[in-house]
């Protein structure tokens, strides 16, 4: 039986606890900050839990099981794609706003919303990708070598149905399907 679905969630500054997200810049996370989140389940019991929130520059490589997405808005097939997972990595602007800006859609989630959205399902860890134009440019194969397995060290990646990466869009599940260097997840949404 996995854990309560939260029906509140409350975010602090607790005794101890760092709550506060550093950004300079167009939104690019400065340094790492540990997140109390504590959630109320539906018996009414709280539980408390830590989020590292780190920009990938400064993720240190680890086996890791995660799930990979924009997650705009955390809706319940985020939630289905980020299940299981004790990683996620989201890109910070949302890719739209730098490979095509005029259709770019408008953000349901600022990044603190969906940092504090992602804790409550008690994800260990939140690695921010600072999206740019050069790493737009990344063939797709790129990212998963660089960042998925030397950077992140993925033994398991979940990616829902529509995932796309790399330059041009060109990476999909199915390449994440066909590399025998970690499990891959794909969920319908």
């Amino acid at each position: 039986m996995g854990p309560a679905t939260p029906t509140a969630l409350i975010v602090g500054a607790g005794r101890g606890a760092q709550l506060g997200i550093l950004i300079k810049g167009p939104e690019v996370l400065e340094q790492t900050r540990r997140m109390t989140t504590i959630v109320l389940d539906n018996n009414g019991t709280i539980t408390e839990g830590r989020m590292r929130l780190v920009d990938l520059t400064d993720a240190r490589p680890g086996a890791r099981s995660l799930a990979s997405g924009t997650f705009d808005g955390v809706h319940v097939g985020h939630r289905d794609v980020i299940e299981g997972a004790d990683s996620v990595v989201t890109f910070e602007p949302h890719p739209a706003t730098i490979v095509a800006p005029g259709r770019a859609p408008a953000l349901l989630t600022p990044l603190p919303v969906k940092a504090d959205l992602i804790a409550a399902l008690g994800v260990e860890e939140l690695v921010v990708v600072p999206f740019d134009a050069a790493f737009a440019a990344q063939a797709a194969q790129e990212f998963v070598d660089r960042v998925l397995v030397e950077r992140l060290g993925a033994r398991e990646v979940s990616v829902g149905e529509n995932f796309r990466f790399g330059a041009r869009a060109l990476g999909d599940a199915a390449l994440l399907a066909a590399d025998g260097r970690f499990g891959a997840r794909v969920v319908p949404l």
